[in-house]
């Protein structure tokens, strides 16, 4: 995986056995539930129909029988809602997390338990509405089926044509559903969305852009159960340190796949709470950067412009007299008589 090592991401988080040790101690406490329960329920019937075998041809022994168990299915129905929904809860919490680039630190436990419950109960549905045509080509698998008693003692199963078909047809939607669980399972995680996880049109183009990728994460998986089967070959109890591991590792292959392909398709890693859409958005072309505009010169500064002599005297001068015009000759006495001529 380019985004990160599914195998060793979580010993970079100094607090990581903790987190482990709790995911082993969930584990206990419903092992320890489902013991005190088949203790309690499912072995006084086992113990009577074993001593006083024709007890149970009573009818009101076969329906005191038929109502234990089906009450004690019930309670481990609840149980296993109960702690499946906390195991798929901190699942999906932690399979967002690296989606988003959060691998570490390793979510906690008990951190916002309310939502990781309800979490967890919608991704155990999810699973179950996928699992559904595999449930129903095992029920139709039995049509036709009977058993007989073989002679020396063990029963023997007859199967038909048509079941068999209907078998072969349930492995291989189980092989489907396991191959694409990690697009629409992570779909869901960093969406919180539950029809996320049923946009079969992306959910389809996300797997077949990066078949080969999945294929990879398909390898993986059975590498990581491999790891977790090995703990009861080796040391037997072994097997809650083991299978906690393989859940990490699971966790990591699904979480740094899904962000493998955002990257390799240019696209953000999402923030918790949207998904990209599987095609790649083209880039914004950048614009073109304007260019600067000319500086405009300094306008040159005005010369004074030099000032008029004053017309008058200068201040402390005496003002000169008014010429006077000189006087007009005077006119000859008679000229302008008229008479006179």
């Amino acid at each position: 995986m380019e985004s990160g090592n599914p195998f060793t991401y979580i010993f970079k988080d100094r607090d990581w056995w903790i987190r482990w040790l709790g995911g082993i101690g969930w584990w206990l406490l419903f092992f320890f539930v489902f013991v005190v329960i088949a203790i309690t329920v499912v072995l006084p019937i086992a113990i009577s129909a074993a001593t006083t075998p024709r007890m149970f041809l009573h009818p009101a022994a076969i329906a005191v029988l038929v109502g234990g168990a089906i009450a004690g299915l019930l309670v481990l129905l609840v149980l296993d809602v109960i702690f499946g929904s906390i195991f798929y809860g901190y699942l999906t919490r932690l399979v967002a997390n690296i989606a988003e680039g959060r691998e570490v630190p390793l979510p906690r436990w008990f951190e916002d338990f309310g939502h990781m419950i309800w979490w967890g109960f919608l991704a155990s549905i999810i699973i179950l509405v996928w699992s559904l045509p595999a449930i129903f080509f095992r029920a139709a698998s039995s049509v036709g089926t009977h058993y007989s008693l073989s002679p020396s003692g063990t029963i023997e199963t007859h199967g038909t044509a048509a079941g068999d078909a209907f078998a072969i047809l349930a492995l291989l939607w189980q092989l489907f559903v396991v191959f694409i669980l990690p697009v629409f399972f992570t779909r869901y995680a960093v969406t919180k969305r539950f029809g996320a996880a049923f946009q079969l049109g992306e959910i389809f183009r996300m797997v077949g852009n990066n078949f080969g990728k999945y294929a990879l994460v398909f390898l993986l998986e059975i590498v990581a159960a491999i790891i977790a089967i090995a703990g009861v070959i080796v040391i037997g109890i072994g097997v809650l340190f083991t299978a906690m591991y393989a859940v990490f590792v699971i966790a990591g292959l699904w979480g740094f796949s899904y962000r493998d392909v955002l990257t390799k398709a240019g696209q953000p890693l999402p923030a918790g709470g949207t998904v990209p859409p599987t095609m790649p958005i083209p880039p914004a072309q950048p614009t073109q950067p304007t260019p600067p505009s000319e500086p405009v010169p300094p306008t040159e500064p005005q010369q004074p412009s030099e000032p008029t002599p004053p017309t008058g005297p200068a201040p402390g001068e005496p003002t000169p007299p008014n010429e006077q015009q000189p006087p007009s000759e005077p006119q000859p006495p008679g000229d302008n008589n008229p008479s006179a001529a």
